[in-house]
């Protein structure tokens, strides 16, 4: 599991630096790189985790994992991030990109709690949702960009090929496929030797091993004073675990949700999103006081999950 740990997090960062530098090579704009490109890479280990769990059968996992690691994006690592430095972020992010957060992470919630199976046509949707953020981001930040940033282009492109962050990036992948396979596989044989479920190891191990590339990049962010950056990076990949990961589980095999007792975790994840929301909304930023509550609500949740 520690192997499987390391290469996960290798991978993720290589990832990371390999699509930062490309999207700055294209002339990407920051926001865009925040909330798309470094939210999607930060969520690739929860993405080779879950598509893995659900080929092994392992539904606990799978969804445990995406509802585990969204509650410790927001609680631990935002709050961990808003400890270093106050998470000042723009209404955009706020009217735009957290209420989308809100309307998906409630119809997911719902999904969950209701349902018995996440089928292949709930997936597609899902998918299809998924690919419309994408065009619906990629275009309005074409809408907001500076009409000076045409002119700041040329002079700001890294004169480094651009065959170099493409290689960073395939062997971030690699390294994220072969650490997945190394931590479901030890998850599952520590979940059957201890007698504990699968689902309360997909909520607590998994979910926090593979929210650590967002940690790394959310506190890296925060001390450079990039706080957009870090907000963005836990916004767009809890998106990206909602829709894309659990999208791409359910597709690859239908997840069983009869046997998941995650009705608390499930109300535990959409609670946190409405704390998130109402945090961004005094004053636009996540301030150290409200920080320290996310990181002391965490604490009580992994209490939580440990007397379960």
């Amino acid at each position: 599991m520690v192997g499987g740990l390391v290469l996960l997090v290798i991978g993720g960062e290589g990832l990371v630096r390999g699509a930062l530098r490309l999207s700055e090579r294209l002339g990407l704009s920051r926001s865009l790189i925040g909330i798309v490109v470094i939210g999607f890479g930060t969520s690739m280990p929860e993405l080779v985790v879950s598509i893995e769990a659900a080929m092994d059968g392992l539904a606990g996992i799978a969804v445990g994992n995406v509802v585990g690691s969204n509650i410790a994006n927001i609680l631990l690592v935002l709050g961990l991030a808003g400890l270093v430095r106050p998470q000042v972020v723009c209404e955009r992010v706020l009217y735009r990109d957290g209420l989308f957060l809100m309307v998906i992470t409630a119809g997911m919630a719902a999904l969950l709690l209701l349902a018995d199976t996440i089928g292949r046509i709930a997936s597609g949707t899902m998918l299809a949702v998924f690919g419309a953020f994408l065009v619906y981001s990629y275009r309005i930040d074409e809408q907001l960009q500076p009409p000076e940033d045409a002119d700041a282009k040329p002079t700001s492109r890294p004169r480094r090929p651009i065959l170099i962050p493409i290689l960073m990036a395939v062997a971030g992948v690699i390294g994220l496929a072969w650490g997945a396979q190394l931590f479901v596989g030890s998850a599952a044989a520590i979940a059957t030797t201890w007698g504990v479920s699968t689902t309360v190891i997909g909520l607590s191990i998994v979910a926090v091993g593979t929210s650590l590339p967002e940690l790394v990049a959310s506190l890296v962010a925060a001390r450079k004073g990039e706080t957009e950056l870090a907000v963005g990076n836990i916004i767009g990949s809890n998106l990206f675990n909602l829709l894309l990961i659990l999208g791409a589980g359910a597709m690859v095999s239908p997840l069983s949700l009869a046997a998941l007792n995650v009705t608390f975790d499930v109300w535990a994840m959409l609670i946190a999103t409405v704390l998130l929301l109402i945090g961004l909304a005094t004053g636009l930023k996540v301030d150290r006081r409200e920080a320290g509550i996310f990181v002391a609500l965490y604490i009580a949740y992994g209490a939580h999950l440990a007397m379960a």
